[in-house]
């Protein structure tokens, strides 16, 4: 019976993460400036032992293609990031079921901050982010997700 509960508890916790799943940008519907904008991406979140998993897999506008992998606790504090020039930390603190805020730093200095929001309808995400790059480029980025 407590078996039954704990896999009850762990059920109800993965179907309460709306990011879970896959979410193809819609080019359309974003904005990035500056640009240009990537071609394609798409974006994978899957509940793994040590938080939620992300995989984003991104066409730049030359044609190349790369694939970035996070791996975070939901615990309001500071992980690593690899294989990120702009970043090399991220802390996720969740405002409601629907909305995260980010907080990104590089070598211990705040680079950037954004807010991921899924629709209600659970059908759109909608990821605002706004920093300075490892060249010292601003960007300011609105990139709109479909569920898959």
């Amino acid at each position: 019976m407590l078996l039954a509960a704990m896999l009850a508890v762990a059920t109800s916790a993965w179907a309460a993460d709306p990011t879970l799943g896959t979410w193809k940008l819609n080019l359309a519907k974003s904005g990035y400036i500056p640009g240009p904008a990537p071609i394609r991406e798409t974006r994978v979140y899957t509940r793994s032992a040590n938080g939620v998993a992300l995989t984003i897999t991104t066409t730049n506008a030359g044609g190349k293609t790369g694939t970035v992998k996070i791996t975070v606790a939901e615990d309001q504090k500071s992980h690593p990031v690899s294989d990120n020039p702009d970043f090399d930390t991220v802390r996720l603190e969740h405002v409601d079921a629907f909305t995260v805020h980010s907080t990104m730093t590089k070598s211990g200095v705040i680079v950037a901050a954004g807010t991921r929001t899924v629709s209600k309808d659970l059908k759109t995400m909608t990821i605002e982010q706004k920093g300075k790059r490892a060249n010292g480029r601003m960007y300011n980025f609105l990139s709109v997700y479909e569920k898959q």
